[in-house]
């Protein structure tokens, strides 16, 4: 009986021991609970505006190297290259659920630095980046840890760099009132929007994104130097888009402090005095089985270049060889469209001499009426929608 005992105690200390063991190594083995937290991170242009409704925004490939890597122009943006050919996207608040999710990343600290040298029309400026702005010339996903959590912000998902964001979290506000001065054919674009009235965004102030809203539901997000300047400037060339005969309908602008609504109605189109060539004038007026109507091959050279005698027509050729079409008011949905034909203005003019009945007269075409002698599809703006 007492031998029994005692090989009952050392099982029963066995035991335990064994149950102990199995304790401690489910202990060590039991994942680490998540860490989350907020931070500032560069992201790529198409990541940031997919949940803004338009994923097919380009990095800038800008040929003017200072401007992004210049604060005060560029603010909001970052860039990957150190030469000034890009701007990569935007600098902006993430909220991520798991910090191992982006532990690969480029971690930018309070003893982050980065010294930027630039010449700006002639001046050379070196700016110490430190801390979180040193973001502004970073890897994409480079990110800043952020001691508090911000109004505004996006949600990461993802990991190892297969990342996805959402739409800016936040309440957004409206703000009614603004103008907008549109021209076409510009310096620094083919289209340039200046707005006024623009409250909660000051000329010169960073902002992080601009998203605009067309008449059709589809959105368009801007980019930095290339579209936005100053912040209250926005605009493009024909080759990156083309509205057609849509409007827009909203600018929201995207700060790290807000998100503003401006209801707008701007239309790109205009009303124009053309030279159409007269089978095109002619196409929409006749029946299909009506004969085209070419232009006159007139071997009277004087009578196409006399307003008296052809007026309402132009031509093409100074020679008087021919009568080449109408001169009539059109309007055109997008201005950018018809920005490679040639502009007349009121500073336009055209002479032209002839002989009529052995009299030699000289006659100066200005403004409009210039198109008399012009290329065809040649325009000149007209300021009221004509009748």
């Amino acid at each position: 009986m007492q031998m029994k005992r005692i090989i009952s105690t050392a099982l029963l200390a066995s035991m335990t021991l064994s149950m102990n063991a199995v304790h401690v190594r489910a202990e060590e083995e039991a994942p680490a609970e998540k860490q989350s937290g907020y931070v500032l991170m560069d992201i790529p242009y198409d990541k940031f505006y997919e949940a803004e409704g338009n994923p097919d925004v380009d990095a800038v490939s800008s040929a003017t190297l200072n401007k992004p890597r210049t604060g005060t122009l560029a603010g909001g943006s970052y860039h990957v290259n150190a030469d000034g050919t890009d701007i990569s996207g935007v600098i902006y608040p993430v909220y991520v659920e798991d910090m191992a999710a982006i532990a690969q990343e480029t971690q930018i600290t309070d003893e982050s630095s980065v010294t930027i040298t630039v010449r700006n029309r002639g001046q050379e400026t070196t700016t110490v980046y430190e801390g979180k702005d040193a973001l502004f010339e970073s890897a994409s996903y480079s990110y800043y840890i952020l001691d508090e959590a911000p109004a505004y912000y996006k949600v990461l998902s993802g990991a190892d760099g297969a990342y996805t964001f959402s739409e800016v979290k936040g309440e957004a506000q409206t703000v009614e009132g603004v103008t907008a001065e549109v021209k076409t054919g510009a310096r620094h674009a083919d289209v340039e929007i200046s707005l006024s009235n623009t409250a909660g965004i000051e000329k010169g102030q960073r902002v992080n994104a601009v998203v605009l809203t067309l008449s059709d539901g589809s959105h368009v997000g801007l980019r930095h130097i290339a579209n936005l300047w100053r912040a209250t400037e926005i605009g493009w060339d024909a080759d990156e888009f083309a509205l057609g005969n849509r409007s827009i309908t909203n600018i929201r602008y995207i700060t790290e402090t807000a998100v503003i609504d401006y209801p707008v109605d701007i239309n790109l189109g205009g009303y124009v005095l053309m030279d159409i060539p007269y089978d095109k004038f002619y196409a929409a007026e006749l029946s299909a089985d009506d004969p085209a109507v070419d232009a006159v091959s007139s071997a009277t050279l004087n009578k196409p270049r006399t307003g008296t005698l052809a007026g309402g027509s132009y031509h093409v050729n100074s020679d008087g060889s021919d009568i080449t079409g109408v001169i009539y008011p059109v309007y055109v949905e997008d201005m950018t469209s018809i920005l490679n034909e040639t502009q007349i203005t009121d500073e336009s003019s055209v002479t032209i001499t002839v002989t009529n009945r052995g009299k030699e007269t000289t006659t100066v075409y200005e403004g409009k009426d210039a198109l008399f002698e012009s290329p065809s599809y040649s325009y000149y703006k007209l300021s009221e929608a004509p009748a």
